[in-house]
């Protein structure tokens, strides 16, 4: 632990803290969201879906680190694509109508599918497939509280030598 006799010098070191604060606050909230996405992709990936042939993968994303009016630096997670995550989440509702296949050429009215021709289709809805996303908020909560003080840590220490 760094002793000071001078004011001068620790009005010196407390302003390079400071600094350093300022300047290594937006990548440890990087560095918090990207294991966020490490967590929800894994979390996501127990919840294979097909949307027609092809499948699926649940995602997540987020943009680089902004200055609030406070000086905080914020991030926000996003699940990607969102559709998908809603079912695995929350599920859907049965459609009592059906959904209107709308084609794309004016002329014709009805789409082909391999089980046989159809203007609409009853869509029964889907069960909700489990929670990743509510599952992973307390190992998220957990691994930001550590990950942040640890690289808020390491700048305090280098800016104090």
């Amino acid at each position: 632990m760094a002793t000071f006799t001078d004011p001068a010098e620790l009005a010196r070191k407390l302003q390079k803290i400071g600094k350093a604060y300022n300047e290594a606050q937006p990548a440890a909230v990087e560095k918090v969201a990207l294991q966020a996405k490490r967590i929800l992709v894994a979390n996501g990936s127990k919840y294979p879906l097909h949307f027609g042939r092809k499948s699926t993968k649940l995602s997540a994303k987020y943009p680089p680190a902004k200055r609030t009016g406070d000086g905080r630096a914020t991030t926000t997670v996003t699940a990607t694509p969102p559709g998908p995550w809603k079912f695995v989440e929350k599920g859907s509702y049965r459609h009592p109508g059906g959904w209107v296949i709308r084609p794309r050429k004016k002329s014709k009215r009805a789409v082909v599918t391999p089980y046989g021709v159809f203007a609409h289709v009853h869509h029964p809805g889907l069960r909700s497939l489990g929670h990743p996303w509510e599952e992973s908020r307390p190992e998220i909560k957990s691994m930001a509280e550590s990950t942040y003080a640890a690289a808020m840590a390491a700048t305090f220490s280098k800016a104090v030598r």
